[in-house]
């Protein structure tokens, strides 16, 4: 049996990413960390500070549930579904996303490698059209 608290992990990791926490990301992944997903790519934690620094005020009433969580070793894979309203622009590129006030939930799934205790390497899989499409972002059909 695995003493490191996958599920803890996984939602301390997500919440600080979703709401731009990045004193809370610094401690929880090394110097070095890669990190990955469909919104970005990251090699060290300055880069990826820099890529969720604009997250702040993003999304409000946050709730995260991480299960099922598997802890393997050193690597934690989890399923986890987000609900939050969106309350704050979202930049991707040159395009800004105004504050839809309309509240979202995305799942996905999280494979965090770990090493010393923290995270040093992560992959998140999502569907972002499907942020665009609860948003109301996309032309009706």
């Amino acid at each position: 049996m695995s003493t490191i608290d996958g599920r803890n992990l996984v939602e301390q990791a997500l919440l600080a990413a979703v709401s731009g926490d990045l004193d809370g990301l610094r401690d929880l992944v090394t110097d070095d960390v890669v990190a990955w997903s469909p919104t970005g790519y990251a090699r060290g934690i300055d880069e990826l500070a820099a890529e969720l620094s604009d997250r702040e005020g993003m999304f409000s009433e946050v709730a995260i549930i991480a299960d099922p969580v598997d802890v393997i070793g050193d690597k934690v894979i989890a399923e986890w579904t987000i609900a939050a309203r969106h309350t704050g622009p979202i930049v991707v590129d040159e395009y800004e996303i105004e504050a839809t006030d309309i509240d979202i939930e995305l799942r996905g799934v999280m494979i965090l490698e770990l090493r010393g205790g923290k995270i040093a390497k992560v992959r998140q899989y999502w569907n972002e059209v499907d942020l665009i499409e609860q948003l109301g972002l996309l032309p009706a059909e």
